[in-house]
Parts: C-alpha cells; structure tokens; sequence
C-alpha cells in the first residue's frame, strides 16, 4: 500500500468528517499494521468495511475521536 494512498484517504476522512485529523508517519503506520496483523489478523481484503475498521486506528496519529472510530 503507498503513502499517496493513504493520504488521499486522509484526505477523504477529513472533508467527510469536518475535522483535521492527523495522519501516522509512514513508520508508525507500518509499526501499528504489522502488531495488528499479528495479534488479530488481517480482516478480509474483498470486505471493506472491515478493512476500513482495521486500518482506521492505523492511519490516524491519534485515534481516540469516537465518533470518527465509529463512523
């Protein structure tokens, strides 16, 4: 997966929800995956709604707005 296509959906989360969240660097991003892989698995690459609850904690620097976490 690429940085651009992280931050496009970054971008994305941001205009959707009004709010300017902050994006993980490249490496805690990739830090964060690899742990979540390893202690829960990845979720269905063909379903996306999982895969966005997977990965949303992943890409924010700061994933404790609930409403965005559970949106």
């Amino acid at each position: 997966m690429g940085s651009s296509g992280i931050g496009c959906k970054h971008r994305h989360l941001n205009a959707d929800t009004g709010h300017l969240h902050a994006q993980a660097s490249r490496e805690e991003f990739q830090m964060r995956l690899v742990r979540a892989e390893e202690n829960e698995g990845l979720p269905p690459l063909d379903d996306e709604k999982l895969m966005a609850r997977f990965l949303l904690p992943k890409v924010l620097r700061d994933a404790t707005d609930l409403v965005v976490m559970q949106g």
